[in-house]
């Protein structure tokens, strides 16, 4: 888990006291809704989405950000819940493209339930921001054009694509620091106490990436 994200998805979050705590952030109203007619759905996590970074836009921001990750938010209130999450944000960019031929519901379900899954299963480490920025290229047509409805070939693309530019993203974050690192050593600051050696971050992280592609392509998938 990169040292910027939070581990503990509660800190410092305030349950909100009603749907108009929200306002600022839809998909949590909506969640709020899901959460007020499902017993046992954690209010808690409604918060934590609810208090996310909303200036994050890019693969960028997100790897030098703090929002907390999906899989600490997944350990916290359980898969089922980020899969709610996943959901909620599909499903308002359907309700934004007023869409002729939306998914049905169980479709849906299975896609945000599949998608969960694969944020969890990823080596890099996704967070909440990351899926809205998905969600808004998809409602944007960024990330394809949509023809009556969202797909799951279409919706699957957009997480992939986005995938791959983080981990752009995430290398030239430890390019910066690698350089950093140098400075130091070149100004004879002795760093070796650091446990951390950020060209060996690079390399580990380009292993990654690449073992990744590898393991897609061979199982034929983009």
């Amino acid at each position: 888990m990169d040292s910027n994200q939070l581990s503990t998805t509660s800190k410092g979050i305030t349950l909100p006291k009603g749907r108009d705590d929200l306002k600022h952030c839809p998909v949590a109203m909506r969640l709020y809704d899901h959460a007020v007619a499902t017993a046992g759905f954690p209010m808690e996590a409604v918060a934590v989405l609810a208090a996310t970074d909303t200036g994050i836009r890019s693969a960028s921001e997100s790897v030098r950000s703090k929002s907390v990750t999906v899989k600490s938010f997944s350990k916290d209130y359980g898969e089922y819940t980020l899969s709610a999450v996943v959901l909620a944000h599909l499903t308002m960019v359907e309700d934004m493209l007023n869409v002729s031929r939306p998914l049905k519901p169980d479709t849906m379900a299975a896609l945000a339930k599949k998608m969960a899954r694969m944020l969890l299963d990823d080596d890099m480490d996704w967070n909440l921001a990351d899926i809205r920025i998905v969600a808004d290229r998809l409602a944007d047509g960024d990330a394809g054009q949509v023809f009556g409805g969202l797909t799951t070939p279409l919706v699957r693309k957009a997480f992939l694509e986005y995938m791959c530019e983080k981990m752009d993203a995430f290398t030239e974050k430890r390019n910066e620091e690698a350089w950093r690192y140098n400075e130091i050593w070149d100004q004879g600051i002795d760093t070796r106490r650091s446990s951390v050696d950020p060209r060996a971050e690079i390399r580990k992280h380009r292993e990654a990436a690449h073992d990744y592609q590898l393991r897609k392509y061979k199982e034929g998938k983009p």
